[in-house]
C-alpha cells in the first residue's frame, strides 16, 4: 500500500515565459480545452522507484493513468471498457513475450485489478478528480496536475523512454511556480543522463503540439510547460 505524504499543497498556476529566440508567454488553455489526471507524489515515487519496470514503462504507466473515469475504471476515448489487446495497443509495446510481462506486473504491483465491469486503476497512484472533488484534495495528499491530450501527443510522437524525465521531475515542481527545484547536475543525475550538455539537450528536444517546448532553462532554473504539468 502506497502511503500518503502528510503536506498540504494546492495547485497553482502560473504562465512563465520562455526562450525561443525571444520570450513569449506559454499560451494559456481554456480548462475544458485540456483535461486532466491527478497524479499523487507519493505514486509517483513509487512508481519511479520501482524496479519491475523500466523507465520507459513507468511513462506507459502513466500514460495508461490518462484513460481512467471518474470511477478509475479504464475506457477508451468512446467509453469501451479496455481489456488487454487494447491496452497493449494503446501502450505501443508491439513485443508479445515484453508485452506480456508489463502487463502481468500491473496486476502484480497493484497498478490496475480486475473489477466488476473491467480494469480500474489504482487510486493512490492516479485518478480524475472525483476521489478529491472539483478543485478539493485530502489534506495529507500532495497531488501533481498533467495534462491529457499534451501527454498524448508527446507519447505518440516520442519513444515513451524519452519522456521520463517528465515523470521523473513532477515531484520536485515548486507548487507556486514552474520551477523544478533542482539543479541541472541533479536532473541530470536523477534522470540517467550521462551528462548535463546530454541533459540539457534532451530537455530542450520535447516540444508539444503547439511548438511550445517541455522545459526551459532560464536563470540557470529549469521550467517545466504548465500547459503539461502542475503541482
Amino acid at each position: 500500500m502506497i502511503e500518503q505524504v502528510e503536506e498540504v499543497n494546492s495547485i497553482h498556476e502560473r504562465y512563465a515565459p520562455k526562450v525561443h529566440n525571444e520570450l513569449v508567454p506559454f499560451m494559456k488553455f481554456k480548462r475544458s480545452d485540456n483535461p486532466y489526471t491527478y497524479y499523487t507524489i507519493t505514486g509517483i515515487k513509487w512508481i519511479l522507484d520501482n524496479p519491475n519496470f523500466s523507465n520507459s514503462e513507468k511513462v506507459s504507466i502513466a500514460y495508461l493513468a490518462t484513460f481512467q473515469s471518474y470511477n478509475g475504471k479504464l475506457v477508451s476515448n468512446n467509453r469501451i471498457a479496455l481489456d488487454k489487446k487494447m491496452i497493449q495497443q494503446y501502450i505501443g509495446i508491439k513485443h508479445i513475450s515484453t508485452f506480456n510481462t508489463f502487463y502481468k506486473n500491473l496486476f502484480s504491483q497493484g497498478i490496475i485489478a480486475e473489477g466488476y465491469q473491467g480494469l480500474y486503476f489504482n487510486n493512490d497512484i492516479a485518478l480524475k478528480r472525483g476521489k478529491y472533488g472539483i478543485g478539493k484534495h485530502d489534506d495529507d495528499v500532495k497531488l501533481a496536475k498533467i495534462f491529457n491530450k499534451p501527454l498524448e501527443y508527446l507519447y505518440k510522437n516520442n519513444a515513451p523512454k524519452t519522456l521520463y524525465p517528465i515523470l521523473a521531475l513532477a515531484p520536485y515542481i515548486v507548487p507556486v511556480e514552474t520551477r523544478v527545484d533542482l539543479s541541472l547536475a541533479e536532473i541530470t543525475f536523477l534522470c540517467g543522463y550521462s551528462n548535463t550538455r546530454s541533459c540539457g539537450r534532451q530537455l530542450k528536444l520535447m516540444e508539444l503540439e503547439n511548438g511550445e517546448r517541455v522545459f526551459i532553462k532560464k536563470d540557470n532554473e529549469i521550467l517545466i510547460n504548465p500547459n503539461l504539468v502542475k503541482s
